[in-house]
């Protein structure tokens, strides 16, 4: 198709507007759902080359449409026609689906981790059989977002992601020292190798939250068994100084002036209506004469006592 042929022309020389210009115009003359699939995938592949993840997901939802269209329509061929290949465009577009399915998780993968949904995106990594790529896109998200029973279960109770992950050792590692409570070698295992995420194109904008993360994590993790902790032992398991664990653990408690300014006006009122209401009963008492006077001898006295003050 000719826009499709532009599409790949412009893309080619770096123009990605026109490019996803000419894709996204084929789409008026797609005429079946192969048609349709193929302009999803080419501007599946030009967005997550432009990091454009807002977008990704509209396009997948689409090209999943068109595999179901074509599904359905393989389907119904079969069911009206005769013979002993009735069954091969069903076994065509299954080979098809298990194909093209596999590229649709990763770019939705992609599209979550881009918007930093690291929970979703590692989900979504985990389905695939992926290289050692995948193996720390999924293994990063799931250690700063899932729960260690989780990361248990689908990641090192996973024989077939296991099986990806040994392309890349220190991520078995990372993950054994994460479940063992080891969270010193965790964090030197993310400085270690943290040159290698941030070279990542789509993973280095993430490397930084991710791993401040996955450290408020093992805080968390460090602190759940015990009531109490020394600073000196928190510093020892997690390979910083006191002054870094005193930074990272204790906030300093801020003053809410505005708050404290309502307090104290509220409290000023509360005293200055106690007093007024003394005063009210103390000018009733006088008005009704129940005032308890003192003996007159006492009142010569406090006379005699104020008249030699006033000299």
């Amino acid at each position: 198709m000719g826009h499709r042929d532009l599409g790949d022309f412009y893309r080619a020389t770096g123009d990605y507007t026109q490019a996803l210009k000419h894709y996204t115009k084929s789409r008026e003359f797609c005429s079946t759902s192969q048609h349709v699939l193929d302009m999803c995938l080419s501007v599946l592949e030009l967005v997550i080359e432009q990091r454009n993840y807002a977008h990704i997901s509209s396009y997948i939802f689409k090209a999943e449409g068109a595999l179901d269209a074509a599904a359905t329509a393989a389907a119904s061929n079969t069911a009206s026609g005769s013979g002993g290949n009735s069954t091969a465009p069903i076994l065509k577009r299954s080979s098809e689906r298990d194909q093209v399915q596999p590229k649709l998780d990763f770019a939705m993968a992609l599209s979550h981790l881009g918007q930093a949904n690291y929970e979703k995106a590692a989900h979504f990594f985990l389905k695939l059989l992926a290289p050692g790529d995948i193996a720390i896109y999924g293994t990063l998200c799931a250690l700063a977002s899932m729960s260690r029973s989780a990361i248990k279960s689908q990641l090192s109770g996973n024989a077939i992601f296991s099986a990806y992950i040994e392309q890349e050792p220190y991520i078995r590692e990372l993950i054994q020292s994460y479940l063992s409570s080891d969270f010193k070698n965790v964090l030197e295992l993310l400085e270690r190798y943290s040159t290698r995420h941030y070279v990542d194109i789509h993973l280095y904008s993430h490397v930084y939250d991710l791993t401040n993360l996955i450290r408020n994590v093992a805080v968390v993790l460090y602190f759940q068994p015990f009531q109490t902790i020394r600073l000196d032992r928190m510093s020892a398991a997690f390979g910083w100084t006191v002054e870094e664990v005193e930074k990272e653990i204790l906030k300093a408690r801020k003053v809410d002036h505005r708050a404290e300014l309502f307090a104290h006006a509220i409290k000023t009122a509360d005293e200055i209506q106690s007093t007024n209401r003394k005063l009210l009963l103390r000018m009733r008492l006088q008005q009704a004469d129940l005032v308890v006077k003192p003996p007159k001898s006492r009142r010569d006295q406090d006379r005699t006592m104020e008249f030699l003050q006033g000299d």
